[in-house]
């Protein structure tokens, strides 16, 4: 991935090192449910991407189509699509346990022995969990720079900006999907490319580089939209 070939590390190091990327996707999924729909809607775009890019021949693909039922079924109750039903949470709970299975999910289809068929480099999966982790690492880093507690909840994600700025959790909700939506297909149009890793990695750095910056400023950003708002509400 970084241009030298393969990267091998002694086991002593592989299993920690694999903990703790797990535990952080896991948490990533959990700190981007912040408005209704949005982390159920990303593992749709995550579940899809996997299945676009193993040509829906991957052994899972009867699981994962499932699971995409599932969660479509949860999203009608959640952001209560018709009146008839009733609002549910997915909760911690149900933020980690999608968040788990995504990342066992793409470490099992990066794995040629593993899935006996086709398969997508591990950097691939980056970008089937790009939003929720660079956002994640975006939020952790600002707090620090700011000296604040990394692990304190706070209202300065990339959802909250938005709101700031005055859209609404419905709008919000669309453009963040879209923001995924847009990360997930680099990460299809690059393995369909059959990019090399080192390639595909610099230019999720690269976003994330971007991405970084956009939220340093965002607020910036979101006061002067909320102001052009106010005023035009006043005229």
């Amino acid at each position: 991935m970084f241009g030298f070939g393969d990267v091998v590390m002694p086991l002593w190091l592989a299993v920690p090192f694999t903990l703790i990327a797990a535990l952080g996707i896991v948490n990533s999924m959990n700190m981007v449910d912040g408005i209704d729909g949005l982390s159920s809607g990303i593992t749709i775009l995550a579940l899809a991407s996997i299945l676009i890019t193993l040509d829906f021949t991957t052994r899972l693909r009867i699981f994962i189509i499932v699971m995409i039922a599932a969660i479509l079924a949860f999203q009608i109750f959640n952001l209560q699509l018709t009146a008839r039903v009733k609002k549910v949470f997915m909760g911690d709970a149900g933020s980690m346990m999608i968040g788990f299975t995504l990342i066992m999910m793409i470490c099992y289809c990066t794995q040629a022995t593993a899935t006996r068929g086709p398969r997508f480099e591990a950097v691939t999966g980056l970008y089937f969990l790009g939003l929720p982790l660079i956002d994640m690492v975006s939020t952790v880093l600002r707090r620090v720079k700011k000296g604040k507690n990394p692990f304190k909840p706070d209202r300065t994600h990339a959802h909250h900006i938005f709101m700031h700025a005055g859209f609404s959790p419905r709008q919000t909700l669309v453009i963040m999907l879209c923001i995924a939506a847009l990360i997930n297909g680099m990460g299809i149009l690059l393995n369909e490319l059959q990019a090399p890793a080192w390639l595909q990695f610099g230019l999720f750095v690269l976003l994330f580089t971007f991405y970084f910056q956009g939220i340093q400023h965002g607020f910036k950003l979101s006061h002067l939209l909320q102001k052009v708002h106010g005023e035009r509400v006043a005229s």
